[in-house]
């Protein structure tokens, strides 16, 4: 194996090469004018180099002179040979520690070296010689590789932007980055279905309008939209070979050299195209780029899906912006009823009651009878008048009452309604019992008012010459989490066809003659506990008695 080396090298391993007769240093030289000189008369198998110099060498042009050897960098020291190594010189194939080496270990490592590089150049010899077929064939599978990368960026995109234009463009440009086209370009099909418009077009300048692109009409090219519909992408070649109007794209463009066209589908309507356009030169499509058409079309399909769901969702959201202000404006409204019927319409309640009250005195001094009968009729039309207006109001402050949600004991709750009913109790001598309660998170006042009223309505329906009892139990189901309270009592039942019925403001199963009231109690009752999330029912039989039932859910608990 002919070497030429440097003299430091050669001083360096002085014996070492009679030692070998596989080596041979035939050359030593002492500068670079020296080895060029020599390298036009000499054949070498391997070039030594040592590492001190290289600050002097031109080692890139030693490499360039000598690029079928290989050239290996000889470190006398470690730390020289851990800087190259270090430094990665590409201008030698090697780097070698040669301090105390032995002739057997140099032989075994450069004739190593040798025959990696040989190997190297016969490697480069064959990549050379490698058929135009199989760059093309490379050539194929980068391009469908750029294109799987091209469909993972799209289908990254936030197809939500402020305008659907936008996310156009951001498709598009994508898209002649990966094909390497002049024009992307968006059709759509009119309301109708029988006109089919260019949305848009998208080059290297960025996104334009269509506007300026002809209408394409389905009675004057029905073959053209037959051809759509099928579902394939469309080309020139696809358009002659199916003696379809070829004008279809003349008409288009004069100077467009090449289309890719692909329906867009919904529903198995198309309502659409997608076209990739080039206008520089004559293009054959691939059957991948078809293939990479359809995929796009799918993307832009789901783009204008989700700006259609995205316009939907801003105009429920306008439509819902404009029904809180008119909630809000009705709330208002309701807010003033609420005032007026607080003190102007109870204003002349409480005159046609005093007017009352002094003709009611006058009566039996002009021994009128029937006089007396209307006075009282009109006094008692008056106080169910004056009765009927303050559960109105009690009503509609229950909707209008913020939440204010604490911990409420409802065995205090209790005590505080038999306080409140205490000469009801005495005039009806009722008898009113209960277990030991829960403990909810409610609003007290409203808790206060719900108890009242269930309470009070069991007052208003008892049977004739019998003492209401009304027994109010609670029980705590494991399986739901749910705890019942049940208000029951022995009045006049229910039939439980009407249970339902109840809860419903003004519902009234019995005449005004036969009981008192106004028919609102229980639909103040129904409200409270729809705004704490409850359920409330009725259960019972005609003449049996009634259970008023109210679920609270365990989250509701404390």
């Amino acid at each position: 194996m002919n070497l030429f080396l440097s003299h430091e090298i050669l001083n360096h391993l002085i014996g070492v090469f009679d030692k070998t007769e596989i080596l041979k240093p035939i050359t030593p030289f002492k500068d670079i004018e020296t080895l060029f000189q020599t390298s036009l008369s000499e054949s070498y198998d391997m070039g030594l180099i040592d590492a001190s110099h290289l600050k002097k060498m031109e080692l890139e042009d030693i490499r360039e002179l000598f690029h079928d050897i290989p050239l290996v960098l000889c470190c006398r020291d470690l730390v020289g040979f851990r800087l190259a190594r270090e430094q990665s010189i590409r201008a030698v194939d090697e780097i070698i520690y040669i301090s105390s080496i032995e002739a057997v270990h140099l032989e075994q490592i450069l004739t190593l070296i040798h025959s990696k590089f040989k190997m190297k150049l016969h490697e480069s010899d064959l990549k050379l010689k490698i058929s135009r077929q199989e760059l093309t064939q490379r050539e194929h599978h980068s391009n469908v590789t750029h294109q799987q990368l091209a469909l993972l960026e799209l289908a990254q995109l936030k197809f939500k932007q402020e305008t659907l234009e936008h996310t156009f463009e951001n498709i598009g440009l994508i898209i002649l980055d990966t094909l390497g086209i002049e024009r992307f370009s968006v059709w759509l099909m009119d309301s109708h279905l029988e006109k089919l418009k260019c949305q848009c077009l998208v080059t290297s300048e960025g996104y334009q309008t269509g506007d300026e692109e002809p209408i394409i009409e389905r009675h004057t090219f029905p073959d053209y939209f037959d051809h759509l519909e099928k579902g394939h992408s469309l080309t020139v070649e696809d358009i002659k070979n199916s003696n379809a109007e070829e004008r279809v794209y003349q008409n288009f463009s004069a100077n467009c050299l090449s289309i890719l066209e692909t329906p867009l589908f919904e529903d198995g309507v198309i309502y659409g195209t997608i076209r990739f356009e080039e206008w520089s030169e004559n293009r054959t499509w691939s059957i991948e780029e078809k293939f990479f058409a359809d995929a796009v079309s799918d993307m832009v399909t789901m783009a204008i899906d989700q700006w259609n769901l995205h316009k939907v969702e801003e105009d429920h959201k306008r439509k819902e912006d404009k029904l809180i202000k008119k909630l809000e404006r009705s709330n208002r409204e309701l807010k003033d009823f609420t005032s007026i019927v607080s003190h102007d319409l109870q204003e002349p309640l409480y005159k046609i009651n005093a007017f009352g009250e002094l003709l009611e005195e006058i009566c039996p001094q002009l021994n009128n009878e029937d006089a007396l009968f209307f006075v009282q009729r009109i006094r008692n039309s008056t106080s169910r008048m004056q009765n009927l207006i303050k559960d109105l109001l009690s009503f509609s402050r229950v909707q209008s009452l913020d939440k204010k949600f604490e911990e409420i004991d409802l065995n205090q709750v209790f005590e505080i309604c038999l306080n409140d009913l205490e000469i009801r109790i005495k005039e009806k001598n009722a008898v009113i019992e209960s277990d030991l309660l829960p403990k909810v998170s409610a609003d007290a006042t409203q808790m206060q008012q719900l108890f009242q009223n269930i309470l009070s309505n069991a007052f208003k329906f008892t049977k004739p010459n019998e003492n209401p009892k009304i027994y109010i139990s609670s029980k705590f189901n494991k399986k739901n989490g749910i705890t019942s309270l049940m208000f029951k009592d022995n009045g006049i039942g229910i039939n439980p066809e009407f249970a339902s019925k109840i809860f419903g403001v003004f519902q009234r199963l019995s005449s005004q003659d036969e009981f008192e009231g106004t028919g609102i109690g229980l639909a103040i009752v129904k409200k409270i506990v729809d705004q704490h999330g409850w359920n409330v029912y009725a259960t019972g039989e005609t003449n049996e008695g009634m259970s008023i039932h109210i679920d609270i859910p365990n989250k509701r608990l404390h």
